[in-house]
């Protein structure tokens, strides 16, 4: 099966973020979205990632990581599948420390910004249902934003 490539996501990241104005900078939002988009694509060989690492997915103990789970999108693509929680979790000091230690290439974690900023699809769709996800969705967004 091949793998959606960011640019298929534009139509639909677009559609979406147009009814979230007065919720997040939607400026700020597409302009950070626009230069994720430009980031050269992954060359490698494909790795093994869990893909899914949200902070629900992600169980600690006493501050630190002690199991993953949750492996439904489980199997091989590229490096910065498993690098958007970078978003979710931390806040941008943090952030930093985590690129530092994960010692990524430009391109890969713009790439991983484009990921993190998928999760405009669960700020409104999750808004009544699920609050405390979509507030999470908009966290990971207005995160990716702040890096600018």
């Amino acid at each position: 099966m091949k793998a959606i490539g960011r640019q298929a996501w534009d139509p639909l990241f677009r559609q979406v973020i147009s009814g979230l104005r007065g919720v997040i900078d939607v400026d700020a939002a597409i302009a950070v979205w626009d230069r994720t988009l430009a980031a050269s694509g992954w060359r490698g060989a494909s790795v093994w990632t869990q893909a899914d690492l949200l902070p629900d997915n992600l169980l600690a103990r006493g501050g630190r990581l002690t199991a993953v789970i949750d492996f439904e999108c489980y199997g091989a693509g590229e490096p910065a599948l498993d690098l958007a929680p970078a978003w979710y979790i931390f806040s941008r000091g943090r952030r930093a420390v985590f690129r530092e230690v994960v010692d990524v290439d430009d391109a890969t974690w713009e790439r991983a910004r484009n990921h993190a900023l998928r999760a405009i699809m669960g700020i409104r769709y999750y808004e009544s249902t699920n609050p405390r996800f979509s507030a999470m969705c908009r966290r990971a967004v207005d995160e990716a934003i702040i890096d600018d």
